[in-house]
């Protein structure tokens, strides 16, 4: 049961919109993909989804000597959503069904990602009374634990914490169900800017998530688990103006880090401590701890690889966090601006907040950011946003060598296929790469109103994005 409500809740934050077809499926569709009976149950008829979709997958993994794509997994999900679909609608059409009935309809529906009906099936499963005894203890916990999950899904935050509030009153312990539900609600509340709900969820959830990466067979599982709740909590704890505790969160985290092993925890803890103290005014306390960090490697960790890995990425950081809090340094040696009129210059430029994105046209990551790009300049340019896009020559155009002239030809053209809405500068040479300490592509660097660096990271995805914004956010409400 604990492994289903594992995938229930799984399935659910896939997805947090629900499309639906009010059409009737006849037995005669559903019985191509499973053997229908009037005889069978729900649960039956689940597990011979799971079932099939379990052989669907090790044929692939066999067709494919294990080198499953991320199109192969979608496709395999959407048929399995689909006959599960089909598979509900001819279990719902029986009469007279029991609590157990609509229990297992409820988690077909869920594998369909019909969401409301398997709300609506949950909610019928608790009415009945003998889903009351101690007989169903475990599936009333597991439909009060999808219930949160679906309503906080939907963004009905009170309705979720009413249905947790009984998920915990039901003592069948199961920290890493409690812990994921907890990282939703604390996630939701984040966005809505509700901290104090954040603190009440992201805390006990960090502990919980903690406690199991203790154990050493779950440690590599969970370390993302640990380093996002312990960010939530530290953001949280800054924005409330807490910054003691803020700081304090970070040192629990980099202790942990240790006491698991984790260089990447270790990492996030130091990243995050040293940025912030340099964000709060603290820059020589901050590289004064990046110092002792240094020194501390061989007392905090016994493997030599792990103190190299560390130091050596930290060293790739450093001359970046030299920079932070500093004035920004002017862009040079720019051979063209597209469009042409456009010339930027940062030093007339203060009193906004200034986006620079180093960029190539070779680099898929940069340019699955140009759209957010696009987005944040429609949102923002009234509020001050100015977004500014340097590349350099690289003596090639996709992939062959080609000359300046070429270079510049293939540039407009690409601006313009890619509908990038913001100036690009195209300089001759690494030397803004060599200012800024890029040290791969993408690199995103934030300029505030005063004409400061207040933020340089690497890498593209949902995360940095949801970073940027947040940092982007920052800087336009400082005047």
């Amino acid at each position: 049961m604990r492994f289903i409500l594992t995938i229930c809740i799984a399935l659910i934050l896939v997805v947090s919109s629900n499309s639906q077809s009010g059409r009737v499926i006849s037995k005669k569709e559903i019985s191509a993909d499973l053997e229908f009976s009037e005889e069978k149950t729900a649960k039956q008829i689940l597990e011979e989804i799971n079932e099939q979709s379990k052989q669907k997958l090790q044929t692939l993994i066999t067709q494919k000597k294990g080198n499953l794509s991320r199109e192969d997994l979608v496709r395999l999900e959407k048929e399995t959503a689909e006959l599960a679909a089909r598979s509900a609608a001819i279990v719902e059409a029986k009469q007279n069904k029991l609590a157990e009935d609509w229990f297992y309809l409820a988690l077909i529906f869920v594998t369909a990602k019909k969401f409301d009906d398997a709300k609506r099936s949950f909610e019928n499963f608790l009415e009945k009374p003998e889903s009351k005894t101690q007989e169903f203890a475990e599936q009333r916990r597991t439909a009060y634990a999808t219930l949160s999950v679906i309503a906080a899904t939907k963004d009905n935050l009170e309705e979720a914490e009413s249905w947790f509030s009984k998920y915990l009153e039901n003592r069948v312990e199961n920290q890493l169900e409690e812990m994921g539900i907890r990282l939703l609600l604390a996630e939701r509340y984040e966005q809505k800017g509700k901290y104090e709900d954040v603190l009440a969820h992201a805390e006990r959830g960090y502990i919980l998530a903690k406690k199991l990466a203790s154990q050493p067979n779950n440690r590599s599982s969970l370390i993302d688990e640990v380093i996002v709740l312990n960010e939530m909590i530290f953001r949280a704890y800054a924005e409330i103006r807490k910054s003691q505790k803020a700081l304090e969160t970070l040192d629990d985290l980099q202790r942990t880090a240790v006491f698991i092993e984790s260089a990447d925890a270790y990492l996030v803890a130091v990243d995050q401590k040293i940025k912030y103290l340099t964000e709060i005014g603290r820059k020589a306390e901050a590289l004064s701890f990046l110092k002792q960090t240094f020194e501390s490697l061989s007392v905090d960790f016994k493997s030599k690889n792990l103190q190299e890995e560390i130091r050596s990425r930290l060293k790739r950081k450093q001359r970046q966090y030299e920079i932070l809090g500093e004035k920004a340094v002017e862009i040079e040696n720019v051979d063209r601006w597209l469009p042409e009129e456009v010339v930027k210059k940062l030093s007339s430029l203060q009193g906004k907040v200034v986006l620079i994105h180093f960029w190539a046209t070779w680099c898929g990551f940069c340019i699955s950011q140009i759209p957010q790009l696009n987005q944040w300049i429609e949102e923002h340019k009234e509020d001050g946003l100015e977004v500014i896009g340097l590349t350099r020559y690289y003596n090639q155009v996709e992939g062959k060598p080609a000359n300046s002239a070429s270079e510049l030809a293939f540039l407009e053209k690409f601006k313009e296929k890619f509908s990038m809405q913001y100036p690009i500068a195209i300089a001759v040479d690494a030397i803004n790469h060599h200012n800024y300490s890029v040290q791969g592509l993408p690199t995103t660097v934030l300029i505030d109103r005063r004409g400061f660096v207040r933020y340089i990271e690497s890498g593209a995805g949902v995360v940095r994005e949801a970073e940027i914004r947040r940092m982007i956010q920052k800087l336009l409400l400082e005047k």
